[in-house]
């Protein structure tokens, strides 16, 4: 009588890419409606393949991190599992920011899905940070994984280039960028030389490589993957003349082709690495709105 007949709320776990029992859906918990409740606790969830970490936190519908057993407010609906080593900044992951890419000569052809084909709000993904490994030129090899932060463009720049004209433009391995005070490299981001499994079991060989990295850690994390695939940085093992490239038929897709093909299914899709992490701080990103009035 006391709660009344809608004083129980549920609440989504989003369980991340880790399991429970074996399952990967989604689970539900009770909670009393309009009251702060607590996180649940990790314990007795399984940590996604190939992670081997320490780090779980829960990210809140209303895009703040929740440590198990804190207090969650009573507006939040659902809970995703974060699994990823500790975040560089404070800026939560999985928010959509826009940068302006119009003055970096991005060769091909602007993607018409894109919201301005100018390239000067151009959609991007905050994926927080990754243990991956990029690379610095078209001899590098040393795959070793290191921490960084990436946003990931929503969608392939642009189409009908090819690896050789990216590279060209310093694309491929890395240009600087600077936006509000923020240093960055633009470039290509790296998805494995080989792979390992087909279909959406697909994964890029060695595992360690971003464009996985970003999938273990939230699959929603790269959008618009369909029907166009994307260049990455990595020679393929197979044949020294062919680039690694991911997504069409699937999110962890790998194919490859010569490094001079350029057709309206190959595309640039960016990735901006933040740079000077330790000198910006963790609280050195800050978001501005920008209010369309209208």
């Amino acid at each position: 009588e006391t709660l009344g007949s809608d004083g129980l709320k549920v609440v989504t776990l989003d369980l991340g890419g880790g399991t429970l029992g074996g399952s990967s859906d989604a689970i539900h918990i009770i909670v009393k409606t309009g009251s702060e409740f607590t996180a649940p606790a990790s314990d007795g969830l399984t940590r996604p393949d190939g992670n081997t970490g320490s780090y779980f936190m829960w990210l809140g519908s209303d895009g703040k991190l929740y440590a198990p057993g804190t207090s969650v407010p009573a507006d939040v609906t659902k809970l995703t599992a974060q699994f990823a080593l500790s975040e560089q900044f404070a800026l939560a992951p999985g928010g959509r920011y826009y940068f302006d890419l119009s003055a970096m000569n991005i060769p091909g052809t602007a993607n018409r899905d894109l919201p301005d084909s100018t390239l000067h709000y151009v959609p991007f993904t905050y994926v927080g940070t990754v243990n991956a490994y990029s690379l610095e030129n078209e001899a590098d090899k040393d795959t070793t994984s290191y921490e960084h932060s990436l946003f990931i463009a929503n969608y392939n720049v642009t189409h009908t280039v090819s690896w050789d004209d990216l590279n060209t433009k310093s694309l491929i391995f890395g240009k600087n960028y600077a936006s509000g005070g923020v240093d960055y490299t633009l470039r290509a981001p790296s998805v494995g030389s080989n792979s390992i499994g087909s279909g959406d079991s697909q994964r890029g060989v060695p595992q360690s490589n971003e464009w996985d990295a970003v999938l273990n850690k939230n699959s929603g994390y790269i959008q618009n993957w369909n029907k166009m695939y994307l260049w990455g940085q990595d020679v393929s093992s197979v044949d020294a003349s062919y680039r690694a490239r991911r997504g069409y038929s699937s999110a962890r897709n790998w194919y490859s082709n010569s490094a001079t093909d350029s057709n309206l299914s190959l595309g640039f899709r960016p990735v901006l690495e933040v740079l000077n992490a330790e000198t910006l701080g963790s609280d050195g990103l800050k978001v501005v709105t920008l209010d369309l009035g209208g």
